[in-house]
């Protein structure tokens, strides 16, 4: 069940290949989970998304969980608490 799922995770992160966010809208229109609980990672540059395309977006959304030094693009791993889950 999604809203089971998405209701066990502090944060979600809704993977979307366009502009508007429409999964993460219809996520927030039928369940009772909190739109805070669910964080858009979009990509809409006409071309296939790849996992470069999600880890960048994740990266740029996540909240590293302890100071560091800047990583270079080819090493960015996003740090994330082990209670944030993804939807697809």
């Amino acid at each position: 069940d999604v809203e089971a799922f998405l209701a066990r995770h502090e944060t979600n992160f809704v993977i979307e290949q366009n502009r508007d966010g429409q999964l993460r809208k219809l996520l927030i229109a039928e369940t009772n989970v909190s739109k805070d609980a669910l964080v858009s990672v979009l990509y809409y540059g006409g071309l296939p998304m790849s996992c470069h395309h999600v880890m960048e977006g994740l990266a740029s959304v996540a909240q590293p969980s302890a100071p560091a030094t800047q990583p270079t693009a080819s090493t960015t791993q996003p740090t994330t608490p082990a209670t944030q889950g993804v939807a697809r």
